[in-house]
C-alpha cells in the first residue's frame, strides 16, 4: 500500500506544477510569482529533508515538482535569477542545518514555508479580477496531493509531514474556492 500511495503522491505533485505551467503558456495573469518561488523553495527543501530521512517518494516529489516550478517561474518572471539565487541559498542552509543539527529544524522550516506559501496567491486572487493564468486544476490537484501525503506521512509515522500537508490542503481548497469565485459572474468586476 505504501508504494502505491507514494507513487500517486509523486504523480499528483508533478501534475499540479505541470498544469500551472501549461496554463501559464497562454497567460500569466493572476499568477503570484512569490507563491511559486516559495513553492520551488519548499520542493527543494523537501527533497533535501527526504534525502536526510531516506524517503524516496518525497525526494522524487520535490525534484520533479521543482523542475516544473523552475519552468513556470522562467515563464512568469522576467528576471528569475534573484529568485533562483534565494532558493539555492536557503536550501544550502537547510542542508547544513539538517546535517549539523538533525532534520527536525528543516521540517519546521518547511512547515513555516507551507503556512506562507499560498497566501501571496490568495491575496492576488482577492485583489486581481484577472485570473486567466491561474490554473484551477493545479490547486485541485494540490489539495488532493496534500491529502495523499497526509496518508503517506501517517503510514510512516511522520507527524510533521502530516501537519504540513493538512495546512497545505486547507489553503489549496481556499484557492480552489477563490479561483472558482473569480471565474463566476459574481466574482468578476462590473464593467462601467
Amino acid at each position: 500500500m505504501e508504494v502505491a500511495t507514494g507513487v500517486v503522491a509523486v504523480a499528483l505533485a508533478w501534475g499540479l506544477a505541470a498544469a500551472q505551467w501549461w496554463r501559464a503558456q497562454r497567460s500569466a495573469a493572476g499568477i503570484s510569482v512569490l507563491s511559486w518561488a516559495v513553492f520551488l523553495n519548499l520542493n527543494v527543501t523537501w527533497a533535501i529533508y527526504a534525502l536526510g530521512v531516506d524517503n524516496p517518494y518525497l525526494v522524487a516529489n520535490g525534484i520533479g515538482a521543482a523542475l516544473f516550478n523552475v519552468a513556470l517561474l522562467r515563464r512568469v518572471d522576467v528576471r528569475p535569477l534573484p529568485t533562483f539565487g534565494a532558493v539555492v541559498g536557503a536550501n544550502a542552509a537547510a542542508a547544513v542545518v539538517g546535517l549539523a543539527w538533525g532534520w527536525q529544524p528543516v521540517v519546521v522550516w518547511c512547515l513555516a514555508m507551507a503556512i506562507f506559501l499560498r497566501w501571496p496567491q490568495v491575496l492576488r486572487l482577492v485583489r486581481d479580477p484577472d485570473v486567466a493564468g491561474v490554473s484551477l486544476l493545479s490547486w485541485v490537484l494540490a489539495a488532493v496531493n496534500n491529502l495523499v501525503w497526509v496518508a503517506v506521512a501517517a503510514q510512516e509515522g511522520d507527524g510533521w509531514l502530516v501537519g504540513v500537508n493538512v495546512v497545505l490542503a486547507s489553503t489549496s481548497l481556499l484557492l480552489v474556492g477563490l479561483c472558482a469565485w473569480r471565474r463566476s459572474p459574481a466574482g468578476r468586476p462590473l464593467v462601467a
